[in-house]
C-alpha cells in the first residue's frame, strides 16, 4: 500500500469535484475506474468538511470491483455486469492521479484500472469509454451447441470483426461468399443480406447475437441482392432450449484483417413446430440479455386495446410516413407491428423481441449491449419513434413559439394546441398525447411567462419514505453560543424547527430566526425540508434577528479559510461602502470577535452619512494588521475612499472629529478591519463591490438574501475571532414528537409535480425583461389530459455523483382515480381513468428487476419475461405498492 505524499483540504477537494463535474471526454485521453463505494464516500467527507479541513480517506480500493484469476497468467479482472454511477465511477486522468497522491492505492495492480476514450468507430461517432470490450459470438450453422465467445475491441474495424468471426472457426478459403445467419423472431434463422448497414450490424453485435456461419456445402451460397426467404424446420427444439444446451468456449482475441463480406441471399430457418393454441395476447417476451426493462415497457403497450387493434387490422399501413427524418423510415413500426401479430396470432406461448431490439439499438445505441435500462425511457423512445413514423405530416409548416402576452388562457391553449396539431398528428397523438399549462415567475423582476406545452407522460416525484434523523443546530449569540440536538422526520420544515427554537430559548414571538446550512452558508428557507444528504444528520446555524430583511455576512481569512460561520445582519435601505464600514463591520465584529476588539467600534466608524467623502483625508495606517500605536503609528498618508480596503488596517479620521481611540489593560490598539469587501450571487460568483462610499448597490428587493463577503487577512484568524469548539459545547436533546408517515397516495405525487419550485443555476431560464438568465420559479398545471395516460413515477434519484431508488410505498387507484381537481382547464370535462398497465422494478439499481401487470381482456395478467400467467382474481380498487414505476391509465368508457 502507498502512502499519501499531499493532503486535500477541503478547498482543494471541492476543486476537484468541479474538475470532475467539467471533464470532456477527449479521444486518446486516459480514465480510470474507481469504486462508486470509495468515491461516494469521499465526495460525502468532502461536502461534510470546512475550506480548512484535511478531508481524510482510505486509500483507494477497487476490491469490489474485480476479481482475481487463478490461471497461470494470474492478475485481476474486472467483474461481469458492472454499472456506471452503480459500481464504477470514471475518473479523469488528472483527478485520479492527484486523489492517488493524497491517499494512495491499496494495490496498485488491482486498483489502477485505466480505460481510454475510443472515438469514430462503426458503434458510435460520438467519443465514449469502453468499460468491457465486445462479446462477440460465433458458431458453425450445423454445430449450434458449440458457441465461441471471442473479445474484441467497439474499436475494431469491421474488417477486424468479420475476420475474426472465419477465423476462429477456422474458415481459411472463400469467406466473402459463406452465408451468416443469426437467430431472429420465433426462432427464425435469418441471413444477413449483402446491403446490411453499419448501424444494423452494431445493433446485431450490441445485442449478444450469436452469428452462425454455413460453410458446409462444396462451394458457398453465391452473392445476390434479393431478401426471398425460405424456411427450413429444425428438430433441435425451440430457441430458449438450444441456448441452454449450448455449450460456451471463449478463445482469445486475434489482430487480424480481411475484406468486406459480400452476403448472399436472405433466407430464415424456423425453429418453432407446429402452431399451438395460446390466448391472444397472453404471450411472454423472451429475455435476450437484461431486457427486461424492454418486456415490462412492451407489455404494458401491448395492452393498450385502442393502439394494439390499430396495428392488428393494418391500419397503420397506409400511414407510414417513411420521408420524416425524425423517424426511422418505417422500420420501427414494421417491425413493432410484426411483434404484435405475433404475441396477438394465439400460436405463441412467447416470442423473441429480436428485430425490433435491433431496430432500437441502431436508431437509440444507449439501449444496445446488455446492461440495464429504463422502462420509461424505452416507452418514451417507443412512442415518440411510432409517433414519427406514422406522422400525418407529411410536411412539418414553420410555427412560432407563442407566449400567453394579455390573451385568454383558455383561447391561448386551443391556439397552442392547434398549432402542434399543425406538426404532429399520428395515433399516438390521438391517444396519448395532453396538454400542460407552464408559468415562469421571474425571481428578480417578478416578469410571468405562461405556455401551453403538450406532454406524453407525467413523471412525477415520490416523496422519500419518511424516517427519523438528527440536526446539529447551533444558536450563535453575542453572550454565549447553544448548542440543540434536534431529533426529526425526514419532513420537517425549517419553520417547524425555528419554532422549536423559539420555545426552547424563550425567545418572543417578534423575533425573527434565521436558519443558514454549516455546508454552504446559505439561507434556509421557511419551507424547506431538513433532511440530510448524506448523513445520518445535518448541522446549521441559527441567529436571532430583527424582524425585516437580512443580509449575509461571509468571513474568509486568506487564504482560503472560513472563521466564522456566515452572519444575518438586517439589511439596510441603501447597501454602500460606508454603510459596511460603519454599520455592518461593527456589527459583524460584534458578534464573531474577542471583547476587547469590540470595545473598539467607534474607532473603525467612517464619518456620519451626511459627511462628504471628500472630508476623508487622514487616515493612519498600521504596521500591524491588527494593532495601531498610540503615538499615531508609524506613518500617514492622504488616501482617496476607493484606496481603503488595499491589504492593511486603517483607523479613518474625519478633519473635524478625530476618531477615538481606546487603550485595554494590554496597550493600544486598533480594530481589525477587512482587507477587501465583495458581492456574492446566488450562484456563488463573486464581484467587485463599489469603491466610492456612497454609490449604491442594486439587488431586487423581493428576491433572495444579497451576500457580502468581508476578505480579512490571515492574522486576524486567530488574534480576534472567536473560536469557538462546537464540539465541546453540551448537547441540548430536543425530540419533535411526529408520527411517520409510511404511505403516500398517488394524488400527493402529482401534488408535487403541481408545486411551485425554483429552477436550478443549470436550467436557469432568459427573463426578457432582465435580459439576463434567472432562477426563476416554475409551476406546472394539468390542462387538458389524454384517452391513454401514462404516470412515470420517478423512484430513481440521481445527483452528480450518487444514485439511488426511493421505496416508498404508493396507494394506487385500480378504477375511479379522478383528477378534476388538478386540470385548470374550466372547459375540461369531468372525467375517470382506469388502470390497465403497471411496469413494476424490484431490487435495487444494479441488479433489479423489470415484470409488468396488464389488463387482458378482463383479466388482470402479469407477465415476467417469457412467463405470461393471468392473476386469477381482480384486482381491488386501489393497490399498495413499492414496486410500481410506470403506470397506465384509460380513460373511462361512459
Amino acid at each position: 500500500m502507498k502512502s499519501s505524499k499531499k493532503e486535500l483540504t477541503g478547498e482543494q477537494a471541492k476543486r476537484l469535484l468541479d474538475i470532475e463535474s467539467r471533464a470532456e471526454l477527449v479521444p486518446g485521453h486516459k480514465w480510470y475506474l474507481i469504486s462508486n463505494c470509495w468515491w461516494t464516500e469521499f465526495v460525502k467527507r468532502v461536502e461534510a468538511a470546512q475550506d480548512s479541513d484535511i478531508v481524510k480517506m482510505e486509500p483507494i480500493d477497487n476490491s469490489d470491483l474485480v476479481e482475481q484469476m487463478y490461471t497461470e497468467a494470474g492478475g485481476f479482472e474486472l467483474k461481469p455486469d458492472l454499472h456506471v454511477q452503480v459500481h464504477i465511477f470514471l475518473l479523469p486522468e488528472k483527478l485520479f492521479t492527484r486523489l492517488k497522491e493524497a491517499y494512495g492505492v491499496a494495490l496498485e495492480e488491482r486498483d489502477e484500472i485505466l480505460r481510454e476514450v475510443i472515438t469514430g468507430t462503426i458503434f458510435q461517432q460520438e467519443p465514449f469509454i469502453e468499460i468491457y470490450p465486445l462479446m462477440l459470438k460465433v458458431a458453425d450453422f450445423n454445430l449450434k451447441d458449440t458457441v465461441y465467445t471471442v473479445p474484441i475491441s467497439k474499436a475494431n474495424s469491421w474488417d477486424q470483426i468479420w475476420h475474426a468471426i472465419f477465423d476462429t472457426l477456422g474458415i481459411q478459403e472463400r469467406r466473402s461468399g459463406y452465408p451468416v445467419y443469426y437467430e431472429g423472431n420465433a426462432g427464425q434463422f435469418e441471413n444477413i443480406p449483402s446491403t446490411v448497414t453499419n448501424m444494423q450490424l452494431a445493433a446485431l453485435l450490441n445485442s449478444g447475437t450469436t452469428f452462425y456461419v454455413d460453410y458446409s456445402s462444396a462451394a458457398p451460397v453465391a452473392s445476390s441482392s434479393s431478401t426471398s426467404t425460405t424456411q427450413h424446420q429444425q428438430h433441435e427444439g425451440d430457441a430458449e432450449g438450444e441456448q441452454d444446451r449450448a455449450k460456451t468456449t471463449t478463445t482469445p482475441p486475434r489482430n487480424i484483417t480481411i475484406g468486406n463480406n459480400n452476403g448472399p441471399t436472405t433466407r430464415a430457418y424456423s425453429t418453432r413446430s407446429s402452431p399451438a393454441v395460446f390466448s391472444r395476447g397472453l404471450c411472454g417476451l423472451q429475455n435476450l440479455g437484461n431486457t427486461c426493462f424492454m418486456n415490462s415497457a412492451l407489455q404494458c403497450l401491448s395492452n393498450v386495446p385502442e393502439l394494439t387493434e390499430y396495428f392488428l387490422r393494418g391500419a397503420h399501413i397506409g400511414e407510414v410516413n417513411e420521408d420524416n427524418p425524425l423517424g426511422t423510415q418505417g422500420r420501427l413500426v414494421k417491425e413493432y407491428a410484426e411483434l404484435l401479430k405475433e404475441m396477438w396470432s394465439g400460436e405463441c406461448g412467447s416470442v423473441r423481441p429480436f428485430k425490433l431490439k435491433c431496430v432500437i439499438g441502431e436508431f437509440a445505441p444507449r439501449f444496445n449491449g446488455h446492461a440495464q435500462h429504463d422502462s420509461q425511457e424505452l416507452t418514451a423512445f417507443l412512442l415518440d419513434g411510432l409517433h414519427e413514423d406514422l406522422n400525418r405530416i407529411k410536411k412539418k409548416p414553420y410555427v412560432e413559439e407563442k407566449e400567453v402576452d394579455g390573451q385568454e388562457e383558455a383561447q391561448a391553449a386551443i391556439e397552442a394546441w392547434a398549432d402542434y396539431r399543425k406538426r404532429n398528428d399520428s395515433i399516438i397523438v390521438d391517444l396519448l398525447h395532453g396538454q400542460l399549462k407552464s408559468t415562469l415567475t421571474c425571481n428578480m423582476c417578478s416578469k410571468v411567462s405562461v405556455k401551453f406545452d403538450p406532454f406524453c407522460f407525467l413523471s412525477v416525484p415520490i416523496p422519500a419514505r419518511e424516517r427519523q434523523v438528527k440536526s446539529v443546530v447551533v444558536f450563535v449569540r453575542v453572550e454565549k453560543w447553544a448548542k440543540f440536538v434536534i431529533t426529526h422526520t425526514t419532513k420537517t420544515t425549517a419553520a417547524q424547527m425555528k419554532q422549536v427554537l423559539r420555545e426552547q430559548l424563550q425567545l418572543p414571538s417578534s423575533t425573527q430566526v434565521v436558519i443558514l446550512s454549516s455546508f454552504y452558508g446559505g439561507l434556509v428557507s421557511d419551507d424547506s425540508i431538513l433532511a440530510p444528504s448524506y448523513q445520518s444528520y445535518a448541522r446549521f446555524y441559527a441567529y436571532a434577528a430583527e424582524p425585516g430583511p437580512i443580509l449575509l455576512i461571509d468571513n474568509v481569512c486568506y487564504p482560503f479559510c472560513n472563521p466564522f460561520p456566515p452572519v444575518p445582519v438586517p439589511r439596510p435601505a441603501k447597501l454602500t461602502r460606508r454603510v459596511m464600514l460603519n454599520d455592518i463591520v461593527p456589527r459583524v465584529r460584534e458578534l464573531c470577535m474577542h471583547n476587547d476588539a469590540t470595545a473598539m467600534d467607534a474607532a473603525a466608524t467612517v464619518a456620519s452619512s451626511s459627511a462628504s467623502s471628500s472630508s476623508l483625508t487622514t487616515v493612519t495606517e498600521t504596521s500591524s494588521p491588527a494593532r495601531l500605536s498610540r503615538s499615531g503609528a508609524t506613518g500617514s498618508a492622504s488616501l482617496t475612499p476607493s484606496e481603503l480596503s488595499n491589504g492593511h488596517t486603517y483607523v479613518v479620521k474625519d478633519e473635524q472629529q478625530q476618531a477615538t481611540m481606546m487603550e485595554s489593560d494590554e496597550g493600544p490598539f486598533a480594530l481589525p478591519m477587512p482587507i477587501n469587501i465583495e458581492l456574492v450571487d446566488e450562484s456563488r460568483h463573486k464581484k467587485a463591490f463599489p469603491q466610492e462610499l456612497d454609490e449604491e448597490v442594486q439587488y431586487a428587493g423581493d428576491g433572495p438574501p444579497p451576500t457580502v463577503q468581508l476578505t480579512w487577512d490571515s492574522s486576524v484568524k486567530n488574534s480576534s475571532f472567536n473560536n469557538v469548539d462546537i464540539n465541546e459545547l453540551v448537547d441540548r436533546e430536543v425530540n419533535m414528537s411526529t408520527t411517520l408517515k409510511k404511505c403516500y397516495t398517488l394524488k400527493e405525487c402529482i401534488e408535487l409535480y403541481t408545486q411551485r419550485e425554483q429552477l436550478n443555476e443549470e436550467d436557469s431560464w432568459y427573463c426578457p425583461s432582465c435580459k439576463a438568465h434567472q432562477r426563476a420559479f416554475k409551476k406546472l398545471d394539468l390542462w387538458s389530459l389524454p384517452q391513454i395516460l401514462v404516470i412515470h413515477l420517478k423512484r430513481f434519484t440521481f445527483s452528480r455523483y450518487t444514485r439511488d431508488k426511493i421505496e416508498t410505498e404508493l396507494e394506487i387507484p385500480v378504477r375511479g382515480l379522478d383528477l378534476n381537481d388538478k386540470v385548470m382547464n374550466p372547459a375540461h370535462p369531468p372525467e375517470k381513468y382506469e388502470l390497465i398497465g403497471i411496469s413494476n422494478h424490484s431490487g435495487g439499481l444494479g441488479s433489479g428487476h423489470y415484470t409488468a401487470c396488464a389488463l387482458n381482456g378482463t383479466d388482470w395478467c402479469e407477465f415476467n419475461d417469457s412467463s405470461a400467467a393471468r392473476l386469477g382474481h381482480q384486482m381491488p380498487d386501489v393497490v399498495n405498492s413499492r414496486e410500481a414505476y410506470m403506470l397506465v391509465y384509460r380513460r373511462c368508457q361512459p
